[in-house]
């Protein structure tokens, strides 16, 4: 009688644990790809763009560093043709090519100078020089015109102001983090820092001052909340990343040399009124976002970007911007228009989204946009009809507000589903519906538009054939109705109804068929435990 008892219980446990088991492997399968997935947000720079990187730090990084050595000896020619001028012509001459050939090896001499660092004390020479006190600093700037290593200034610096005074070049880094004390950094003679200039949570800091300052791979400045003042040299070169955030600038016109970095992301500067910039190329990421919200961007000669998110601007000028190779988001802005008509191809999502006071665009030049096309809740955007070479769009379309035409002359195919709504009693939905040649040109299996006055809804296959549509007053439609779409054209109370009565009908099946499997289970088991107690008592067990 006691193996009757415990023989369900051992099956329950059995079952319990197997599913404790299962539930288990899933989660860590979620949480492995969760892992994955935040890998995958580390930016990763493409080789060819290593490559590039690594000729201008050989090659225009090392003119800016030896432009004062190459003016020296440029003064140092013009005063020997002068010592020289009452010699015949001919001996001019000669002298004069001679010193073009002793220019060109001193130029040479020159770059190889450049990534070879004088020989100097040996205190100039480390992996890091930490700086904690004001005397280290002097010391270090007294002896080392050129510190070889990362030059740190601790958080417990126990000076007001960082003065690198004597210092030319850093072959390494310049950090100065963590500091509450640091209210200004002087570097009149810093020409180059080879690696990055790292700023970061210094809450005091109100001036940056590095007036010669010609070379640096990457800036990265970061929870300077009250700095209001930079001054470096008008040709600076950045060869990487310009990251600037959570300062009181007012303006960032300092790079108009620079043409190619791979990150350029300005944001949470609150008193930022422009930023201007002659940058070309963009290869990684390019985000303005939570500044003032005046804003003026002003990139006239940007070419292309990986990567472009535009937010809280209220002027947007990019009239060169030919191709964004992967999303291009615009995104609550308080710009009027919008014109980047030199602009062709989107390898992602484009995205024009909350720019409420947006009332005409032109991406006219746009031929395919890979990803999806995002048009929604630009309230004063009456017509969506600036994308006229539009031919191709590789995902879905999502088309929101009060606009009361869609116009795509060209457009040909749209890979993914497509969802019009408008608050407009005109908006015509034909283009969207119907086909000349009977295939629609949505092919990703649905489509919903509606106006203020009629509702839309297609079912599409892959090679746009219609398999069936509703089509209904406003105040009736339903999506929720889809599942029900029959070329009858049905109006939507009776398609409410028909929902309604399925979904009770199915609900009351459902708890039938488990009430009946209940009982079932019940039978079986009482039918079992008969069995087995008549087997028992006949082999003389009870």
């Amino acid at each position: 009688m006691r193996v009757f008892f415990v023989l369900p219980i051992f099956l329950h446990l059995t079952y319990a644990f197997l599913a404790h088991f299962k539930q288990l492997h899933d989660n860590s399968g979620q949480q492995q790809l969760v892992s994955e997935n935040n890998d995958l947000e580390n930016l990763r720079v493409p080789f060819f763009v290593e490559k590039r990187r690594l000729y201008h730090t050989l090659n225009g990084t090392a003119k800016a560093l030896f432009t004062d050595t190459e003016e020296s000896e440029n003064d140092d020619d013009e005063e020997k043709d002068k010592d020289d001028s009452d010699n015949n012509d001919n001996n001019n001459h000669e002298e004069e090519d001679e010193e073009e050939e002793e220019d060109e090896e001193e130029e040479e001499d020159g770059y190889v100078t450049i990534n070879t660092p004088s020989q100097g004390p040996a205190n100039c020479k480390s992996d890091s020089h930490l700086i904690e006190t004001y005397d280290q600093l002097q010391s270090l700037q007294v002896n080392c015109k050129e510190v070889i290593g990362d030059l740190i200034i601790s958080p417990v610096y126990d000076d007001t102001v960082v003065d690198l005074g004597n210092i030319q070049k850093i072959f390494g880094n310049l950090i100065v983090e963590h500091s509450s004390a640091i209210s200004k950094i002087n570097a009149e003679s810093l020409v180059a820092i080879t690696q990055n200039f790292i700023l970061r949570s210094l809450t005091s800091l109100i001036d940056i001052n590095a007036p010669i300052l010609k070379s640096v791979n990457s800036i990265d400045w970061k929870i300077l909340p009250i700095l209001g003042t930079i001054t470096l040299d008008s040709n600076i070169m950045v060869n990487q990343n310009i990251i600037i955030s959570d300062t009181s600038l007012a303006n960032i016109d300092q790079f108009l040399k620079v043409k190619e970095i791979d990150i350029f992301n300005i944001n949470n500067n609150r008193f930022l009124e422009t930023i201007k910039s002659n940058i070309d190329t963009i290869n990684v990421q390019f985000t303005v976002h939570a500044n003032a919200r005046d804003l003026e961007l002003d990139m006239p000669k940007l070419q292309f970007a990986q990567n472009l998110t535009i937010r809280d601007t209220s002027l947007i000028n990019l009239p060169n911007l030919e191709r964004v190779q992967s999303s291009f988001q615009i995104i609550e802005n308080l710009i009027s228009s919008l014109d980047i008509s030199n602009l062709q191809y989107v390898g992602g999502t484009l995205g024009i989204i909350e720019n409420h006071q947006l009332t005409k665009a032109n991406f006219n030049n746009v031929s395919e946009v890979q990803g999806g096309l995002m048009i929604a809740q630009n309230g004063k955007l009456d017509k969506i009809n600036f994308f006229q070479s539009l031919k191709q769009i590789g995902g879905a379309i999502h088309f929101e507000g009060k606009f009361s035409e869609t116009n795509f002359e060209n457009l040909k195919l749209v890979k993914g589903s497509a969802f019009i709504k408008s608050s407009s009693p005109n908006l015509d939905c034909s283009q969207w519906i119907t086909s000349s040649n009977g295939r629609s040109i949505i092919r990703g299996g649905k489509v919903k538009c509606s106006s203020a006055r009629k509702s839309n809804f297609l079912n599409i296959d892959k090679e746009g054939v219609v398999l069936d549509s509703i089509e209904n007053d406003n105040d009736d439609f339903d999506e929720g109705s889809e599942g029900y779409g029959g070329n009858d054209n049905s109006n939507g109370k009776q398609n409410k109804e028909l929902l309604a009565k399925g979904t009770k009908k199915s609900s009351l099946k459902n708890k039938f068929s488990n009430s009946s499997n209940s009982l079932r289970t019940s039978t079986m088991c009482a039918s079992l435990n008969v069995f087995i107690l008549v087997v028992l008592k006949s082999v003389g067990i009870f």
